[in-house]
């Protein structure tokens, strides 16, 4: 974006800033069902994962989903950075405690209870939380509100993405 004015010369064409920026996003949804399905792919032939059509396209669902989520977030923040060097500070004091702190790693139930409250406002919660009911079978009603958490948030995201990086984009 800097070095190599990428997206001056996509500008320059005639389309869109809003086009240009969506699709970095959907790079970026693909990039993560690409790097999914790697690890499904993995998981079938280690033996771990349960091989059901509704659960492939239900994980295939939520990567995409999530995917999308995380990939406007990313824009969010590229439309802040003001070099290259900015993206380790979103990485180790957003991404990492984020991971840490929404049940990737350790459940929530074992952390003190203003975690849980806290690993409730994190988007990776929620994709975790569906993704664990997906490969365990165990749906249940309140998997409902995680979705819904995620679409809200992909929605809100989305815009502020747009905006703010149409506004670096078009100075």
């Amino acid at each position: 974006m800097v070095h190599e004015k990428l997206y001056d010369s996509l500008i320059a064409t005639p389309i869109s800033a809003e086009d240009v920026v969506s699709g970095d996003i959907a790079w970026g949804v693909t990039r993560g069902l690409m790097s999914g399905t790697l690890m499904i792919i993995a998981a079938a032939l280690l033996g771990v994962f349960p091989l059901s059509i509704l659960t492939l396209v239900s994980l295939l669902i939520l990567m995409a989903l999530s995917g999308f989520l995380f990939a406007s977030i990313a824009m969010i923040v590229t439309s802040f950075a003001p070099n290259f060097d900015f993206f380790n500070y979103y990485s180790e004091l957003v991404m990492t405690p984020m991971l840490f702190f929404s049940g990737v790693f350790f459940p929530l139930d074992g952390f003190p209870k203003w975690i849980s409250v806290v690993a409730q406002f994190l988007p990776l919660t929620h994709a975790v939380n569906l993704s664990r009911a997906i490969m365990s079978g165990n749906w249940h009603l309140g998997m409902l509100y995680n979705l819904a958490v995620i679409v809200i948030a992909e929605i809100i995201v989305f815009a502020f993405a747009l905006k703010l990086m149409k506004r670096r984009l078009i100075k």
